[in-house]
């Protein structure tokens, strides 16, 4: 017997925002005939308020030359040719659906080619790590860095988690922004489940001083269905990156500079979406992400696009 789709949300610094599904859910569930969705919607804020003892970690430990002249593995598990392909294909259906949504820009096209973009601005260069100065990047610095507050965070995301019932039949999305997109991909590692789709937005994974204490931890294929990550042009944090170039299971949407729609209406929300452009109300209120996770969610099976579904393990490895 099928299970009740469920939408996972892991957020940010700035915590659990009320009300944030709302753009997200309820005119796709109509749309989409979806008549329930499981959500579970964890906080970690006063975890990363806490502040540790200095004496307890030194992160000099973690060797930074040696992650430097690491080579990683991104994919970081041993699958065969046959789940690559089949993951390879999933991934173009995805950037197909992608495709048709009116507020995404071809790759190509992703920044004005007027305008230079924000990692080509000359006070990046004077930056040994931007991560170190802008808000949210810190955060997400400060996370990979730490293994006491990384170990901590998941442990209450993991708890959260064990409210679903064990036999999982339904569809699983899990949505990560900014500093959540980042433990999204920890928890990866870490579910006794597969994930139908990921969706990571406002994410800082094009920086690899972040991106590289993270695909160590590898990206199980054969358990991932579907990556989009979500960029907004004007958002600080991923400062115009997408995640493909660090991680190739990733399928890049680009939201333009002034991402609204079309006419004078869209203009307007354009605008709106351009001065607030990291919120994740302005992600999740996105066609693209709207369309997407709906399609997903109403997904019996693999009927949307192959999924994992199909082949669900006993255990993680």
């Amino acid at each position: 017997m099928a299970t009740d789709p469920v939408l996972v949300y892991l957020h940010g610094v700035g915590g659990v925002r009320p009300g944030w599904a709302e753009h997200l859910l309820v005119d796709q569930q109509i749309e989409h005939g979806i008549d329930r969705v499981r959500i579970v919607a964890p906080s970690y804020t006063s975890i990363l308020a806490a502040e540790f003892d200095d004496t307890e970690f030194d992160d000099s430990e973690l060797n930074d030359a040696e992650l430097d002249d690491a080579e990683f593995d991104v994919e970081g598990y041993e699958v065969d040719a046959e789940c690559t392909a089949r993951y390879r294909t999933r991934q173009r259906e995805l950037a197909a659906r992608v495709a048709q949504c009116s507020d995404v820009v071809p790759a190509g096209m992703a920044w004005p080619s007027l305008l230079p973009r924000p990692g080509r601005w000359p006070i990046a260069g004077f930056l040994d790590s931007p991560a170190r100065f802008i808000g949210g990047l810190d955060q997400a610095r400060r996370y990979v860095r730490d293994p006491r507050l990384r170990d901590r965070v998941l442990a209450q995301v993991r708890s959260s988690l064990s409210v679903l019932p064990d036999s999982q039949s339904g569809p699983l999305v899990l949505i990560g922004h900014s500093l959540g997109a980042v433990v999204a991909l920890d928890l990866l590692a870490e579910l006794d489940r597969p994930v139908d789709l990921l969706v990571t937005v406002g994410a800082p994974l094009g920086h690899p001083d972040i991106s590289q204490r993270l695909v160590t931890r590898g990206i199980d294929l054969a358990r991932l269905g579907s990556w989009l990550n979500v960029v907004h042009l004007l958002d600080p944090v991923p400062l115009g990156h997408g995640a493909g170039a660090m991680f190739p299971a990733a399928t890049d949407a680009f939201l333009p500079v002034l991402a609204g729609g079309h006419g004078l209406g869209g203009f307007a929300r354009g605008l709106t979406r351009a001065a607030t452009a990291h919120l994740d109300s302005t992600y999740l209120s996105s066609e693209v992400v709207r369309t997407i996770v709906a399609q997903a969610l109403a997904a019996p099976g693999a009927q949307l696009w192959s999924t994992p579904q199909e082949q669900r393990p006993s255990s993680t490895r």
